[in-house]
This record gives C-alpha cells, structure tokens and sequence, in this order.
C-alpha cells in the first residue's frame, strides 16, 4: 500500500491504493467445475453416439485436463489456498484428495464427448436416420432403466443403451432393426427418435386364388413369418398360421418368394432383416390383401 502527503495537510486517500485481491481458489473451481457438471448431466442424458475421432481425443485431452486440474487442486489443498472446513479429519481429506482425479476424469470425459458435443450437433448437424440392430434386454437396475435396447451401433455412447417400454422388449422377436432419426456432424450422431424399421416392398405379386377353393366359395388367409436377405428376397419362409389351414399356404409361399424388398443396410453394408411378418387374405370379390 502507497501512502503519499497531501501538501502537509495530511494523508490525501485518493492516493491510497490496494493491491488486486486474488479469487479465491473456490471461486475459480465453482466457475469450472459447474459448467462441466452441467455438460456431464446433459451428456447421460442425451442419446448421443461420438464419432471414432472425437471417441479417440476426446480420451486424451480428458487424461491432460485431469492431471493439470488434479495437480492444481492437489496444490491448493497442500498450500493452504483451498479452505477446508475448520475440524475436518485428516484421513478425511486424504480421501477427498484421492477421489478428486477419478470424479474429475469422469464428469470432464462426459462433458466433453458426450454432453458438449451433442449440444453443438443439436443445434448444427443436419437431420439424418440409420438403421441399426438391437438386441432387447431386461434387467433391475436402481440407476438406469430396466427395459434396454442395446447395440454395438452404441458402443461409444454413455450410456451404450437405449431405454424403451416393458412391452416391446419381452415381446418377441429378441432382436429389432430400428430406424434412428436425429441430427449428424463431424462430432457424431444425436439420436432423438427411433421407431421400428419397416422395409420398403419393390416388388409385389398376387397369389393365385387355388381353384378348387374358388370353385367351393372358400375364403381365408395365411400369415407368414420370414426373413428378408441382404438383396431384399423374402428367405426362410414359414406358415404361422392359416384359415382353413392347407388350403392357401402353397400359393400365399409362392407368391412371397417373388416378392423384393429394399435391402436393409447397417453403416453401408447390406444385412439381413430377421422375423417379418406378412398376412395374405384370399377373397372371392377381389384380389388377395396383404398385411405386413
């Protein structure tokens, strides 16, 4: 502090200055460390898969940023700057000291592949939809949901799930192809909605009506369950239930083997589409009705 005479008429306290207090060390970890929390929460919250680079630095520059921030807090608490609360055990702030890398690993990784980066395609990416096969899941989980839908298309993402409904995970078949929609960038892919894959029909035959049920004025149907093969030909056919049963099963099976589908196509490669479903109506007045 500088004190100067006013003319000898005293001390003038205009001439009074103070050296620039210093934040205390609190002010700067509250001023860090709330935005990355946020940004972490966000980062659970979002349906958000990074893409293999920001997957691969987002790693390495965490591992930096943890042990640059490790050593600063680490310094604070042994110098003395950090306050810790008067009468606080010793071993209990060794354990604090201890726990601070791995939390500060942990909440800066979510904040920075996950929570920042979804925020920034939310808001930039473009709109884009992929298909993808989940495996349906049921466990108890206090934290998480129970009914998961899992899938190595999520193998970067936090949580690797998404939650879905009681009744569609038990429910058979045990696996799905889901089409994802949301918004894509550099950074990765936002998922914001995603519904079951319906494969689009490029080529459609009516069946022949078996003589022999026209001439006796039979109607009924057939529903078959089949797979779709990577050139979009209905494969693996079978009959899963009919009325009257061996009346239309042949001609409703030889008709969906000439049918074509768009091939499905996981991260640009043709895949095979398991248990479709495809009912037949075979009516006197008109041609056969199809139901997928």
């Amino acid at each position: 502090m500088e004190i100067t005479a006013d003319e000898g008429r005293g001390i003038s306290m205009d001439s009074v200055t103070t050296p620039a207090k210093r934040p205390p060390v609190a002010l700067w970890v509250k001023a860090l460390w709330y935005p990355v929390v946020a940004l972490g929460i966000w980062g659970i919250y979002a349906d958000f898969v990074p893409s293999d680079k920001l997957a691969f630095y987002s790693v390495r520059l965490t591992l930096l940023l943890s042990v640059v921030l490790t050593f600063w807090v680490w310094w604070a608490f042994i110098s003395g700057r950090a306050k810790v609360k008067a009468g606080t055990p010793d071993v209990m702030k060794f354990l604090a000291m201890l726990m601070v890398p791995p939390m500060m690993w942990f909440l800066i990784w979510l904040a920075l592949a996950q929570g920042l980066p979804a925020l920034i395609t939310r808001f930039t990416g473009s709109p884009y939809q992929e298909a993808a096969r989940f495996e349906k899941q049921h466990q108890h989980d206090r934290y998480m949901c129970d009914y998961r839908l899992s899938s190595d298309f999520l193998f970067h993402a936090f949580p690797s799930f998404l939650c879905s409904n009681k009744e569609f995970v038990l429910a058979e078949p045990k696996d799905a192809v889901l089409n994802l929609k949301g918004y894509r960038n550099a950074l990765g892919f936002d998922i914001t909605d995603y519904q079951l894959f319906y494969p689009k029909v490029l080529r459609r035959i009516d069946p022949h009506y078996p003589p022999a049920a026209a001439a006796k004025g039979i109607e009924g149907f057939v529903e078959m369950a089949f797979d779709i093969d990577p050139n979009g030909v209905p494969v693996n056919i079978h009959i899963a239930d009919a009325k009257p049963r061996g009346v239309f099963d042949g001609a409703a099976a030889e008709a969906l083997k000439q049918w074509r589908y768009q091939p499905l196509s996981i991260n640009g490669y043709h895949a095979t589409l398991p248990a479709q479903h495809l009912k037949l109506r075979f009516r006197l007045k008109g041609q056969a009705h199809a139901h997928s």
